[in-house]
């Protein structure tokens, strides 16, 4: 109860710092998953999506940069601003392989078990509270030739 209820005190208490003109105080609801975000959190989505094709990273990487610009905390980070007190913070010139919010993996064997077990550990690990709060893999060498993209 403490653990949610403070930071929502917090929120509401007026403990706040100057931002930057382009910076946007967390909502209630952005705090809450910030402060969630842990291996266990029942509530966290993930997409696995098949491709027939194989898509090259940087094709990914280019539809991303221009998909996000519609979408602000899709190219921004999270940033302290005092105790308990986060802003969303532009990344400027967003680049998703560079800021660490597009990554790949690359299967050893092409089979479904070593697709799961790299998908169980991938979505199991908390992401950075100092970068992109959302990660994509493209996952090569899977069953069935093409390409995993893993959300």
């Amino acid at each position: 109860f403490f653990r949610l209820c403070f930071p929502v005190f917090l929120v509401f208490s007026g403990m706040s710092k100057i931002l930057r003109h382009d910076e946007k105080w967390l909502s209630v609801h952005d705090m809450f998953w910030l402060l969630r975000n842990e291996p266990n959190n029942q509530m966290v989505i993930n997409f696995v999506f098949r491709m027939e094709r194989d898509i090259s990273l940087s094709t990914i990487s280019d539809y991303l940069a221009k998909w996000a610009v519609n979408f602000p905390r899709f190219h921004s980070r999270v940033v302290r601003k005092g105790f308990l007190r986060y802003a969303w913070e532009p990344v400027d010139d967003f680049e998703p392989v560079e800021s660490g919010c597009v990554g790949q993996h690359h299967l050893n064997e092409p089979s479904e078990q070593a697709l799961t077990m790299l998908v169980d550990k991938t979505v199991s690990e908390p992401l950075p509270k100092d970068g992109c709060l959302w990660r994509m893999y493209r996952i090569s060498n899977v069953p069935g030739g093409g390409c995993v993209l893993l959300w």
